[in-house]
């Protein structure tokens, strides 16, 4: 669901709104906490970003922020992002909206009555699946494929994410044994994560298959930029060359392809031109990928990973990454960090790696050994 299509949960919005803007605490307190509770997959994020964009939002409060808390909480790197996103004057906050698919987190952190959304219709999921495979042509001319279209409708249990990345997959086909694929699909069966998007990436060609599956070297929830991570993927070889079309253009249709489909959307509570995976098609990603790409937290790390990228805080200390040295297996490094006299003494024993995404930390290339051309020509952008 685009922040501009949400008809499905306009009731939704307007309660919400009317909370967030009302004077009354139902516990009197300085601090008042709404809190959203719900499955993955509902469209908590994005009904929370549609209120965080609201113009009355905006115009009833002096200053807003947006933070985005893992399952590992952390309440100094929450409250780091918080305050980094206010300016230096001084505020009072008011309201607080939470979501979360945990009844223990809900319990605990809010002041109203905890709102708790519900799952779509069967008709709700196919107007979401329909619009995004049919676009403004609509499916009266197709009734054959409406009729699959519904029945697939339903196996979204309700859960407008899955109507939606079904809808991106069957974008403009009107193959009906294509639709009939779908429907019966074996994958269905898989619990491990939502079906319907386990069965969108596994129709996906595999050039997209492997940029989908890379992002998962990023931590989750992470912000994309979309003209580094086409340079990555030049860079690792997942682009198909074509005579007519620069590579950068290939990556552009890579990205726009991945974008349409759902599996890349942006982030429009933070800046339009910031673009997330959500977080159950980041997992997606995570598992498909397998060991051979990882975001490096510490602790043990599979011998077999090819492709890790990780975030170096101030006080890591140089020992936390000698485990690193010994990937033989691995050929994408890509380090961030806010502190970069740290970077040149790790890089050093990476000889066999393609060593991506230093520019950004003022390395030269030639101080560093053993990296590729590819990467070289990044570093040198």
């Amino acid at each position: 669901m685009k922040l501009k299509h949400l008809l499905q949960r306009e009731d939704d919005k307007e309660k919400l709104l009317s909370m967030l803007l009302s004077d009354d605490d139902a516990m009197s307190n300085d601090i008042a906490v709404i809190t959203v509770l719900g499955m993955g997959g509902l469209g908590k994020t994005t009904l929370v970003q549609s209120l965080y964009n609201d113009s009355e939002v905006q115009k009833h409060f002096d200053l807003t922020a947006w933070a985005w808390v893992s399952d590992d909480f952390n309440i100094l790197k929450v409250t780091k992002k918080i305050v980094e996103s206010f300016t230096s004057k001084d505020c009072h906050i008011l309201k607080v909206i939470v979501t979360t698919r945990q009844q223990k987190v809900a319990q605990v952190t809010h002041t109203f009555p905890t709102y708790e959304l519900q799952h779509l219709s069967d008709e709700n999921c196919w107007q979401i699946l329909a619009r995004h495979a049919f676009g403004h042509e609509g499916y009266d001319k197709y009734p054959s494929l409406e009729k699959m279209g519904r029945k697939i409708a339903r196996k979204c249990n309700g859960l407008p994410l899955a109507a939606k990345t079904l809808g991106g997959l069957l974008r403009s086909n009107v193959d009906a044994a294509e639709w009939n694929r779908t429907l019966n699909s074996n994958l269905w069966a898989h619990d491990d994560v939502l079906p319907a998007l386990r069965i969108s990436y596994f129709h996906l060609p595999a050039h997209l298959k492997r940029c989908s599956a890379y992002c998962s070297i990023f931590p989750k929830q992470s912000l994309l930029d979309r003209k580094e991570l086409i340079l990555l993927w030049m860079a690792e070889g997942f682009l198909q060359h074509n005579k007519e079309k620069a590579i950068e253009s290939v990556g552009d249709d890579c990205f726009n392809e991945l974008s349409s489909r759902s599996l890349i959307q942006k982030d429009s509570a933070i800046a339009e031109e910031n673009f997330q995976m959500h977080d159950l098609i980041y997992d997606l990603a995570r598992l498909v990928s397998g060991r051979s790409s990882c975001y490096f937290e510490g602790g043990e790390i599979s011998r077999t990973v090819r492709h890790l990228s990780f975030l170096r805080e101030m006080f890591d200390v140089s020992e936390k990454f000698e485990a690193l040295y010994e990937l033989k297996c691995l050929r994408t490094f890509v380090p961030q960090s806010k502190y970069p006299t740290f970077l040149p003494r790790m890089v050093y024993p990476f000889e066999h790696c393609y060593l991506t995404k230093m520019v950004s930390h003022g390395l030269i290339a030639h101080q560093i050994k053993g990296i590729s051309y590819q990467a070289k020509m990044k570093m040198s952008q």
